[in-house]
């Protein structure tokens, strides 16, 4: 039996690999967790943006990437996918 993540960071990785394999509801799942644990993780709202882009929810994703970088104003990462 797998064990589920237990914080944030383990729960963006998971989210960014499901990203990857085209699992992009499932990635936005999981980076809603880790947002829960851990809602000042500026990689976990880019992982969840990048789900809901993905997913074609363009606007959402715009307004996730606006609050990665309220966290972050300086990640470059969040302006170049914005």
């Amino acid at each position: 039996m797998v064990k589920e993540p237990t914080c944030a960071l383990d729960w963006v990785e998971k989210g960014n690999d499901l990203a990857r394999k085209g699992k992009h509801q499932e990635a936005v799942s999981c980076c809603e967790k880790a947002i829960e644990l851990d809602p000042q993780s500026v990689d976990a709202w880019l992982c969840k943006c990048n789900g809901l882009k993905g997913l074609g929810k363009h606007e959402e994703a715009l307004e996730c990437y606006d609050k990665a970088l309220k966290l972050d104003p300086r990640k470059t990462q969040a302006w170049v996918n914005k």
